[in-house]
């Protein structure tokens, strides 16, 4: 896990060429890091092909033991030069929010941590996460406020989407059809087509294709809402300070 952190923090920062399948055409480190997120797909994969593009030996024992318990291990082991307790970060730029929940989608264990950490209410552990992940200084409330809101500062496709997937993501889970809710969320192009079909809200409509779905839902981190929502994480209704 160190050696992921290590490597995605030196390709945000440009100092090591990408490895194959990993184009990266913006030009911040902060920018950088959103697309990054989204194009990670496993990460021993990813620290190897770093790995050889450095040089460097990584030894397999580290990867035959990797674990996505390790993903909590790694970050709550994280040492970071601030105080006892974090500064509140007013207004945090939607790149860096964005890179946030992108990355903690990536690994089913950041979601599992981030969950953990938003119902203990540790705040600095959050803000490490955020450190990390998006080199930012998130507040939770920050980011939940953000995640809560997020359509509403998406275009009208993106609002009228968000609202569509909603409601049937809800029907589903109130019917207690959660497997098939999951495997929507997770992407899986065969059950959205099946669903599709039997769903008169999404057969009447032609914008709701799969590729539909995708862009403006699945990678807009709608799901990573769901998720926190049905693990009880609740979403403020404004800015101000917590009481």
């Amino acid at each position: 896990m160190d050696y992921y952190l290590q490597f995605c923090g030196e390709l945000c920062e440009g100092t090591i060429s990408p490895p194959d399948g990993i184009v990266l055409s913006a030009e911040t480190p902060l920018e950088r890091a959103v697309e990054l997120q989204g194009l990670i797909r496993d990460i021993p994969s990813f620290v190897r092909a770093c790995a050889q593009i450095k040089g460097e030996a990584i030894p397999q024992s580290l990867f035959d033991s990797f674990r996505e318990e390790d993903v909590q291990k790694a970050l709550s082991q994280i040492s970071l030069d601030v105080e006892d307790e974090p500064p509140r970060a007013p207004g945090p730029k939607p790149l860096a929010l964005e890179a946030l929940a992108a990355s903690v989608m990536l690994e089913e264990g950041l979601t599992e941590y981030l969950i953990d950490i938003l119902r203990r209410g540790d705040d600095l552990s959050f803000f490490r996460l955020s450190q990390v992940a998006a080199r930012a200084d998130i507040s939770p409330r920050d980011f939940l406020y953000w995640l809560g809101h997020k359509e509403d500062y998406a275009d009208e496709e993106e609002r009228s989407c968000a609202a569509l997937y909603d409601g049937l993501i809800h029907r589903l889970l109130q019917e207690d059809r959660r497997e098939l809710a999951a495997a929507l969320l997770s992407g899986d192009q065969r059950t959205y087509e099946a669903f599709r079909r039997e769903t008169p809200e999404l057969s009447r409509d032609g914008r709701t294709t799969y590729e539909w779905f995708c862009d403006c839902y699945l990678d807009r981190c709608y799901p990573l809402r769901v998720m926190l929502r049905a693990n009880g994480i609740t979403f403020p209704d404004d800015l101000g300070e917590k009481d």
